[in-house]
């Protein structure tokens, strides 16, 4: 499966610069768990090109804390991705100490592969 290149990307979203003062670039799996973990952390309607692009923040904001409707509104998110084919599991964690949600997802790309992704929101 051909998944195209993207530079790569640090935890909070900013783009990585080795020691070299060079940009990453990633491909095949580390590509895809780099898009769909940016999927998760984006609010939909983010990307001006593609309103679709990005999870339903707002959703589950006023979920307040339901982890069906949460992984719900994820799951929605990461069928949108092109490369996916099935999502075999969604786990999500509240933290309401730090007001983070800490999201596991399990999903099988349409090679056939499986990945699974951690992530914050």
């Amino acid at each position: 499966m051909e998944v195209g290149n993207t530079i790569m990307l640090d935890q909070s979203g900013d783009i990585v610069i080795d020691d070299k003062l060079r940009v990453p670039i990633l491909s095949q799996s580390p590509k895809v768990q780099q898009d769909i973990a940016m999927i998760i952390k984006s609010a939909k309607g983010s990307l001006a090109t593609d309103p679709s692009f990005g999870t339903d923040i707002v959703g589950i904001l006023n979920a307040k804390g339901d982890q069906t409707i949460t992984e719900g509104l994820i799951r929605n998110a990461l069928q949108q991705y092109a490369y996916t084919k099935y999502i075999n599991a969604i786990t999500v964690t509240t933290r309401r100490e730090n007001r983070e949600i800490y999201v596991t997802a399990t999903v099988t790309l349409a090679d056939k592969s499986v990945i699974t992704v951690e992530t914050t929101i």
